[in-house]
């Protein structure tokens, strides 16, 4: 069986055919999400490798697949140009490989935490698994440098998704509950339909909702504040305090026509189609 650290390594550099060739029967691709809750993110201010504008360290983004040692960009399938990995503000990066297996394009999946340990230095944690590489960011494009036990250094290439900021910028605003599914259904009173979402452009949400007493007035049920991050043009996590423990929520997250909708999404990564909140722009 290979290790976790050969996989990481072979997901974010290789294309997912040369994986499945060269690795053989004792790969086990991950179908599910794997987190490591150590680990926080750097954020060397100081550092001019790893500071962008207003401090933000220059990796955080989404990224697409361009090439790599294996192969360039034209030699990846359509498929394989759907690879994408993700780094976030809070420390968490998810990678999604794509690759083409019995003439279906899938897509696997690894999460975990990643630190800016040195100059150009980056650590991920997957699991037990930490693993070194090196990373430069120039021009929106975003180069992975790793190492081999043998000597041979392999490098994947990335190019930033602007998408996101577009996304960033639709979901400002107030929006006005209009649907509410669990598993199929619409079980919304007039009251609960005043519930609303807010979101500000310092990356904070307020979540409104309301719910008939006893005596059926309309009744404020509780108030939820936190913060949110767009993880990239259809992913949304939110983070805020539960019990005084903090909370992160991973949403699917789908904007048109001035309605906003995200999806659940459960425990191996799959969206929830039938789990959703559906809300309405509202004017100001």
């Amino acid at each position: 069986m290979k290790t976790i650290k050969k996989l990481i390594v072979l997901t974010l550099v290789c294309s997912l055919p040369f994986m499945l060739q060269s690795c053989g029967d004792d790969v086990r691709l991950p179908d599910d999400p794997i987190t490591d809750p150590e680990g926080p993110a750097g954020d060397d201010k100081d550092d001019p490798s790893g500071d962008d504008q207003g401090g933000k360290n220059k990796i955080i983004g989404r990224w697409h697949k361009i090439g790599s040692t294996k192969s360039t960009y034209n030699d990846l399938s359509d498929c394989e140009k759907k690879t994408t990995i993700v780094f976030t503000e809070n420390g968490d990066y998810i990678n999604y490989a794509n690759g083409i297996k019995n003439d279906i394009c899938q897509e696997y999946v690894n999460r975990g935490r990643w630190e800016m340990s040195d100059k150009e230095v980056y650590t991920l944690h997957v699991s037990s698994e930490r693993i070194a590489f090196t990373i430069t960011v120039k021009d929106d494009v975003l180069k992975i440098l790793f190492t081999e036990e043998d000597g041979e250094k392999v490098e994947a290439s990335f190019k930033r998704d602007t998408t996101v900021d577009e996304t960033e910028k639709q979901v400002i605003g107030r929006w006005g509950l209009v649907k509410h599914s669990e598993g199929g259904g619409d079980n919304l009173s007039d009251c609960e339909k005043k519930s609303t979402i807010a979101f500000t452009q310092d990356k904070k949400f307020v979540i409104m909702n309301y719910e008939e007493v006893a005596n059926k007035e309309c009744s404020l049920l509780n108030t939820i504040k936190g913060t949110y991050e767009i993880l990239d043009k259809t992913l949304i996590r939110y983070t805020y305090k539960k019990k005084g423990t903090d909370v992160g929520v991973l949403l699917k997250l789908t904007i048109a026509n001035d309605r906003l909708q995200y999806n659940s999404i459960d425990d191996k990564g799959d969206v929830k189609a039938t789990t959703y909140y559906l809300y309405q722009k509202l004017k100001k």
